[in-house]
């Protein structure tokens, strides 16, 4: 998902996408500043996981090119092996 606003979270992206279907994982990177360990924006992207494919199609088809959180997002399917792996993320 690009495009997110930098308030967006990963409860609000789980919140808006599991309506389609059941969500594996939602991931959404934040911005490290200067100083500190975290901030409370993201980085602009994010990833959905789901368990089924028809549920990321049909999600797709209802958010891309929509707003969300106050911004025009676009959103692809990715392959798996494009998703980021589980020791690169940031949580802070």
């Amino acid at each position: 998902i690009a495009g997110l606003s930098r308030n967006v979270t990963v409860e609000t992206l789980n919140g808006l996408f599991s309506p389609f279907g059941e969500v594996e994982n939602c991931y959404c990177p934040k911005v490290l500043l200067k100083d500190q360990w975290s901030s409370d924006f993201n980085e602009g992207y994010g990833y959905v996981r789901y368990r089924e494919r028809g549920n990321a199609e049909k999600a797709l088809e209802a958010y891309d090119k929509k707003e969300i959180a106050g911004a025009v997002v676009q959103i692809d399917l990715v392959p798996p092996r494009y998703w980021p792996k589980e020791e690169t993320r940031r949580y802070y």
